[in-house]
This record gives C-alpha cells, sequence and structure tokens, in this order.
C-alpha cells in the first residue's frame, strides 16, 4: 500500500485472515519505529452479567512518551445499551481509560482525563467501541477490566 511521502501513520482494516507482510523503505537511512496494532476481540452484551478481563501493558521505556503504550480491545455494543468500566492495578495512578469510536472516531472517553473508570455511559451509535489501557505514567503495569453492559 504506497503512502505520500509526508505520511507518518496508516491504518487500513485487512479484508481476510491471513499472513501478511509490511515492508518499510526510505531513500535515506534513517531509524524507525513501527507498532502494529491488532485490538483484542471482547464479546459484551446486555444480560451477560460483568466480563472481568486481565491485561499487562508492557512499556518500552525508549519510545515512551513520544510513542503512547496502550492495550486496545474491541467491543460491538448496540444503541441504547448503558456501558460500566472499571480498571484497577497495584498501579492504578499511572493507568488510564478511553473509549474511541471505530467507525464515527467519536472520542467518548479520553485517555488525558485519566479517568479509571466509565459509569452508565448510555451508547449512543450501534458500532464499534475502542476500549484502550493507557499507561501515562510510561511504566508497564498489570491490570483488570470489569466491563458490565445493560
Amino acid at each position: 500500500m504506497p503512502f505520500s511521502d509526508k505520511a507518518t501513520s496508516v491504518q487500513v482494516q485487512l479484508p481476510w485472515t491471513g499472513d501478511y507482510q509490511i515492508t518499510l523503505t526510505s531513500a535515506v537511512d534513517i531509524d524507525y519505529f513501527l507498532s502494529v496494532e491488532v485490538p483484542a476481540n471482547l464479546v459484551v452484551s446486555p444480560g451477560m452479567g460483568a466480563a472481568v478481563v486481565d491485561g499487562y501493558i508492557d512499556v518500552l521505556g525508549a519510545f515512551h512518551p513520544d510513542a503512547f503504550t496502550r492495550v486496545r480491545y474491541l467491543m460491538e455494543l448496540q444503541a441504547g445499551s448503558i456501558l460500566d468500566v472499571q480498571l484497577s492495578s497495584q498501579a492504578i495512578n499511572g493507568l488510564a481509560l478511553a473509549l474511541i469510536g471505530a467507525d464515527d472516531g467519536q472520542p467518548y472517553l479520553r485517555y488525558e482525563v485519566q479517568s479509571t473508570s466509565i459509569n452508565n455511559l448510555a451508547i449512543p451509535v450501534s458500532q464499534g467501541y475502542y476500549l484502550d489501557v493507557y499507561s501515562v505514567s510510561g511504566e508497564s503495569a498489570a491490570f483488570s477490566l470489569t466491563i458490565d453492559v445493560k
């Protein structure tokens, strides 16, 4: 996939499951950082009860904060449902949540707010939602997410 010389990122939705090759080329000798992110799918629905997901953020100190370190999940949610999320960790002061609409790109919660919970959020649009856990401290950390959809 060619893109302009000035592009610093590209986002594509792959059409099928399989092996893909990523090739980076440059006319000059240059250092670079490549990050490939594949969100983990979370299956949650109203009446299912709370789901608990354990995770770990492994921060590469040389790249933080220029390349924010996050763990990304993808949830399909229906309009009108109510979302509750609680983030817990021994290192809770260094973590933050974000919630972004996958189709509309709308930030429903920005990590800059440094919130560790989402309470009674009425889902406005049926779509996929990225639930992100960020390390805002630059430290690696284990965490747990408790997710409930009503």
